[in-house]
């Protein structure tokens, strides 16, 4: 929201005056906040999906190519896209200004999941040929497995320098350099992109801002973060125990392999020490074991 100037601070705004008055005919209102920016969504896939129907190793397996567009998420994308306001445009009045990739949709995602039943059960398909004692090591195992990859999300570097001159602006992006990649990077934990393809030069001479008139004009989900890898495995082991009861002993684990998902690099354009960089791993993606058991009848 934009700050005018009030009477005190401008008398010649007085009610009768010629100009300014027109455009703002609720003198006593120091600014206007909203609740709704009237954003927008556009989502297209292509997906493939292989299908296995077999009555021990049934799967499916699912590629997505996405194309994600908004200008809802504000000037630098939001991981709650949902969120009831969301975030604060940067023009109002422009609100494709702010289009861009959606943050947490990524471009490329590939899911495939297993499940498999042992053939050696009672109920199995070699079942009745083996002796009860093998029939009870080798049969009623069942194995669950899902394996995930996908592409990273979608980011926007961002300043703190108020170039627009609003009283309460939404948080600025970043410059784009001309010429520079931004996703042609090292890809390391220490430099993750290609910070030199932004900068916030023209925002300050030193500590003084640069009132621009504009905002930086790097675009909406410039940066791709990490990609995602996770295989997720579960074991269940049936043990007959009288007619129509069984015993039920599971073992669950995420992220199996605990393969290190990388969270998204720091993006505050400010802090050329810390600026690219990655100082953990993805909330809720470390490995987790779980072992139970359960009566059913």
């Amino acid at each position: 929201s934009a700050r005018l100037p009030t009477l005190a601070e401008n008398p010649s705004w007085s009610a009768g005056a010629a100009g300014p008055t027109t455009n703002r005919p609720y003198l006593s209102w120091d600014y206007i906040s909203s609740r709704s920016n009237g954003g927008s969504n556009e989502y297209n896939d292509l997906t493939f999906q292989l299908k296995v129907k077999s009555k021990e190793l049934p799967g499916t397996s699912t590629y997505d190519l996405a194309h994600a567009i908004t200008n809802a998420e504000g000037s630098i994308g939001d991981y709650n896209f949902t969120s009831e306001i969301g975030n604060k445009p940067s023009d109002a009045f422009n609100i494709n200004l702010d289009r861009g990739s959606q943050l947490e949709i990524p471009t490329q995602r590939w899911v495939t999941s297993l499940d498999y039943s042992s053939p050696f059960g009672r109920d199995g398909r070699f079942g009745h040929n083996l002796p009860r004692a093998l029939q009870a090591i080798a049969g009623g195992w069942d194995l669950f497995g899902i394996l995930t990859l996908s592409s990273g999300h979608h980011l926007t570097p961002y300043s703190s320098w108020n170039t627009s001159g609003i009283e309460s602006p939404a948080t600025n992006r970043a410059d784009r350099v001309s010429g520079k990649d931004p996703n042609s990077g090292p890809g390391t934990v220490a430099q993750w992109f290609n910070t030199a393809a932004f900068s916030t030069a023209a925002f300050h001479t030193g500590d003084t801002t640069n009132f621009l008139g504009r905002v930086g004009n790097a675009p909406v989900g410039s940066v791709i973060g990490p990609g995602f890898f996770d295989l997720d495995l579960s074991l269940r082991r049936n043990f007959a125990i009288r007619e129509g009861w069984k015993l039920a002993l599971l073992g669950q684990a995420k992220n199996v392999l605990n393969h290190p998902n990388l969270s998204d690099p720091y993006l505050y354009a400010d802090d050329p020490v810390n600026f690219g960089r990655i100082f953990g791993v993805r909330p809720g993606s470390t490995r987790t074991l779980i072992v139970g058991g359960r009566i059913e009848f």
